[in-house]
């Protein structure tokens, strides 16, 4: 016979002799898994996406290393310490941030639906607290291009032809009309979606949960059968030695 073949028999032998311990096993193993898998809350993943501003020529107002780099070290422990002394504990959720595309930034939360508000809350104050600071670099800007706009329309020989060469003429309203539309083109900040919930809870579902939890019991049983048996075997062996003359 085989090594294989002994094997298998070792272990329908172990399993029929001791098949009240795989039965204990395996049901102790269940219940631990079942419970943990009925007694935990779902998570869910929760999302905010932030637009960020930017000039009429498309780029952005400040950098994304320098919003990435506010983000995590002022607005998330501005925000986590005005969160603590408003409801008196420390959020139970993290926050991530990622890059979405070259304008936008995506802020994220895997937690049970029961934290639900604190995240609205939580997203809500990191995604003001962006757009306002994105609002004062658009501010800024906008008041330098209407500055330019005027000393442009100040400009001798725009709308002096007579004064003027039709060159001059031509490129001092090519400017004027460059700069303004620059300004129309201005796109500002906005947070598009606030700590939107998804559908389906993160991870596996409870059946195929369920499944590999019988699978694992199953498993668990029969090592610790195998164990014990194997034990047993030892135990036997070191007896027969010990009575030896």
């Amino acid at each position: 016979m085989s090594s294989s073949e002994n094997f298998l028999v070792d272990l329908t032998v172990a399993l029929i002799r001791k098949k009240k311990l795989f039965v204990a096993t395996f049901l102790m193993v269940l219940c631990i898994g079942l419970g943990y898998v009925l007694l935990t809350p779902s998570s869910y993943k929760y999302v905010t996406l932030i637009k960020l501003a930017q000039d009429g020529e498309g780029t952005l107002l400040e950098s994304r290393d320098d919003v990435l780099a506010n983000i995590e070290s002022r607005w998330l422990p501005e925000v986590a310490s005005a969160f603590k002394d408003g409801r008196g504990y420390t959020p139970k959720f993290n926050v991530d941030f990622s890059e979405v595309g070259r304008t936008h930034f995506l802020l994220s939360t895997v937690a049970p639906s029961s934290a639900g508000d604190g995240i609205r809350w939580f997203h809500q104050s990191v995604a003001e607290k962006l757009v306002v600071s994105q609002a004062e670099l658009e501010r800024i800007l906008r008041e330098k291009l209407k500055a330019q706009i005027k000393a442009a329309e100040r400009a001798p020989g725009v709308g002096q032809i007579d004064n003027a060469s039709e060159s001059s003429e031509s490129s001092a309203i090519e400017y004027l009309m460059s700069v303004r539309g620059r300004l129309e083109g201005i796109q500002s900040a906005e947070a598009k979606v606030i700590a939107q919930r998804s559908d389906d809870p993160i991870g596996i579902g409870v059946a195929l949960a369920v499944g590999l939890i019988f699978l694992q019991s199953f498993v668990a049983a029969v090592v610790v059968v195998l164990f014990y048996y194997f034990i047993q075997r030892v135990n036997g062996v070191i007896r027969n030695e010990e009575g030896r003359p």
